[in-house]
């Protein structure tokens, strides 16, 4: 049986908490985008009154797409520099250089998004580009 290697230890793991804290928030923001569109549209009374939404829905909606706009500008500035120490690869955005045979890969999510859910649940990760295996802890 061949023998596993042990994960390492990430050099500076408060990147990577700012990293999968910035997908959240993006995912959150997305959601909050979709519904107050959804219910502008639907609780719609006038459509010459960009206001008449149900409880302001209007102002919701563009609220929300500041949001989501600032952090998702704001994680791709932390995607871009948070990188694998042993390969430099990002892993917090994809590149179209191949992936390694290691890499780990969730149903039909991306590979970035897999290291995003590994570090959520687990606190562990596989570098989609080296295929070393990192740890958050110590």
């Amino acid at each position: 049986m061949p023998s596993q290697q042990r994960a390492r230890s990430f050099h500076r793991p408060q990147a990577l908490v700012v990293g999968v804290l910035l997908a959240t928030v993006c995912f959150l923001s997305a959601l909050s985008v979709i519904t107050s569109l959804a219910c502008f549209l639907i609780y719609r009374k006038d459509p010459n009154d960009w206001l008449s939404g149900h409880q302001g829905w209007g102002l919701a909606f563009v609220a929300s797409v500041l949001v989501y706009a600032f952090f998702k500008i704001w994680r791709y500035r932390h995607a871009l520099n948070t990188s694998c120490p042993l390969c430099h690869g990002t892993f917090f955005m994809e590149k179209d250089c191949h992936m390694n045979r290691d890499a780990r890969r969730i149903g039909f999510f991306s590979y970035s998004t897999t290291v995003i859910l590994d570090l959520l649940f687990t606190g562990t990760y596989v570098c989609m580009y080296c295929g070393t295996p990192f740890r958050l802890k110590k």
